[in-house]
């Protein structure tokens, strides 16, 4: 376990001082050194480095070998960079460590193992992006699996994990720099506090989700823009387009980003506002651009009211309509932040920081008193309103900017180590908890497949499955594609969706014919989820806890 750790603790490492050295290359000449620096420095260089890899995906090149002679050249670039780096944080930031040691666990979140994962392995066999049509969404903006991606390649799921653990690190020293830029040193211990006490951002942070990165992007691009509208420095409006454009190529939601800092910028310059949108676009439209060439919308799977319907309709984007057509109904703002706490905490999962809603008019104090965060925490707010409907997740890319303007409306409390330490428990405390509900970290093939089939009920039969590698059909458990031994179809959105497939489970023959035409060779399912009895054209092939794995059998009659 001991060489487990300390392996993916020096990929952690390499990769910290690899992007911080990239991005010091490209800015230390004319930003001055300073703790704000180097955050905006380590994320600058791990977007570049996605961004590398995107390239090399794009044009079929995505190998081991590829992977790392990029990594040989940003090496180069990054010793000349770091020269005279010190990275500073404050000690408070020690909270992070829980969820590095949750980082190393095998990947079991949610989405992590149902897309975000699976796309970064059909990366690698595939050696190039690819059209998922098996998976819940089949392309998107893929900045954080491309980085995924490149992780496997150079060493396996974990260190993918632990990308997002990076960028997490990244954030808080952003949040600490651009806190006691503001108001102190005791405001920059209470930002990070609330950042490091919320349970999901400690949780997204250990798992293969692209949430972390979409914050750490989003931060950075507000603080380069709180340093142009204080210096007027061309560089810095450059800078927040980077970011911007970074993180639009993560996820949809950074196009909001894009288009109210543009907004914010030509409202006082437009040349700078100009620079702004050619960075952000430069590095955001391939991303679209791809998009729009495979579906024909560049915002797909979203929004087919418009661009046209299709197989992978889901849940959210009927909601966002219902959005779009009540804004300001009271259950799509009120229910969903108090869902964000009180249900995640109900169902075991990950919640916000119960002090980020109660502490919430502080950061209305803070924007009273300093002009500077005024429209970062409006945006802010705004995004987390627009967002609260679709998905609790979705409201983490808001939570650094609100925990700086509620530091800074708290920078006047006393007992600051004991406020700090009060801000920070939330998230310490529930990640001990779960790592004592996980037990030791798996570091051993035996004791990874003995972990997983813990916690995905499935894993068993897929485990079994790994040798032959058949295409597999797994019903009511899209959680698992990522551990499927081959393709894997079953999902509720897109071609091989469950509501196809459930109505045949009373007709054996139509089944079978059914997932013979999909290429179909192994159906899984979770017995306590579904009841199937093998007939004359399926064989039972496995049975063990709640998974049976059943041949499809199709005779020359059928």
């Amino acid at each position: 376990m001991l060489a487990w750790i300390v392996t993916h603790a020096v990929f952690t490492a390499l990769l910290a001082a690899i992007s911080l050295g990239v991005g010091r290359a490209i800015v230390n000449r004319w930003l001055p050194a300073s703790p704000l620096e180097l955050a905006i420095s380590a994320a600058l260089g791990l977007g570049i480095l996605g961004e590398a890899l995107f390239l090399l995906a794009a044009a079929g090149l995505l190998t081991r070998v590829a992977v790392f002679l990029i990594v040989a050249i940003a090496a180069i670039v990054a010793i000349f960079g770091l020269r005279g780096a010190r990275p500073r944080l404050p000690w408070i930031a020690l909270g992070a460590l829980p969820s590095f040691v949750l980082a190393l666990y095998p990947p079991t979140g949610f989405d992590a193992t149902m897309y975000h994962l699976p796309f970064a392995r059909l990366f690698v066999e595939n050696h190039r992006l690819a059209f998922a049509d098996t998976l819940r969404f089949p392309l998107f903006p893929q900045h954080g699996e491309v980085l995924f991606a490149g992780a496997m390649l150079v060493m396996d799921d974990v260190a993918a994990q632990l990308t997002q653990w990076l960028a997490l690190v990244i954030t808080t020293m952003a949040i600490a720099a651009i806190a006691r830029e503001l108001a102190g040193e005791r405001a920059g211990s209470f930002a990070v506090a609330l950042w490091i006490g919320t349970p999901l951002a400690l949780y997204l942070g250990a798992n293969a989700y692209i949430d972390v990165s979409l914050a750490m992007f989003v931060t950075l691009a507000f603080a380069a823009w709180l340093e142009w509208k204080r210096t007027a420095h061309l560089g810095f409006a450059l800078l927040a387009g980077a970011f911007a454009g970074f993180a639009a190529s993560t996820k949809y939601h950074g196009l909001f980003f894009i288009v109210v800092l543009f907004v914010a910028i030509a409202w006082r310059n437009r040349r700078a506002a100009a620079a702004f949108a050619l960075v952000a676009m430069l590095i955001a439209a391939p991303w679209y651009v791809r998009i729009w060439a495979g579906t024909g919308n560049p915002l797909f799977p979203y929004f087919s009211a418009i661009f046209g319907r299709h197989e992978w309709q889901t849940n959210i984007d009927k909601r966002m309509e219902a959005t779009a057509a009540h804004p300001l109904a009271a259950p799509a703002i009120v229910d969903p932040v108090r869902r964000a706490i009180l249900d995640r905490i109900a169902e075991g999962s990950a919640p916000h920081s119960p002090w980020l809603l109660l502490l919430s008019p502080f950061a209305v104090l803070a924007a009273i008193r300093e002009r500077r965060l005024r429209f970062p925490l409006a945006m802010a707010l705004f995004y987390a309103l627009v967002v609260s409907p679709l998905d609790w997740r979705f409201m983490i890319a808001a939570v650094p900017i609100a925990a700086v303007g509620i530091a800074v409306g708290l920078k006047d409390l006393r007992y600051a180590a004991i406020v700090t330490l009060l801000l920070a428990l939330p998230g310490i405390a529930w990640t001990t908890l779960l790592l004592a509900k996980y037990g030791p970290i798996p570091s051993t093939q035996a004791q990874r497949d003995a972990f997983l089939a813990r916690r995905i009920a499935v894993y068993d039969a897929l485990a079994f499955l790994r040798r032959d590698r058949p295409v597999v059909y797994i019903l009511d458990a899209e959680y698992a594609a990522y551990y499927s031994p081959a393709r894997c179809l079953g999902e509720h959105y897109g071609p091989y969706r469950y509501a196809k497939l459930r109505p045949l489970l009373a007709d054996p023959p139509r089944l079978a014919r059914q997932l013979n035409s999909w290429g179909v060779h192994v159906l899984v399912i979770d017995r306590e989820k579904d009841r199937f009895a093998p007939n004359a054209h399926f064989r039972r092939v496995f049975s063990g806890g709640r998974a049976e794995a059943f041949e499809v059998i199709l005779s020359p009659s059928s």
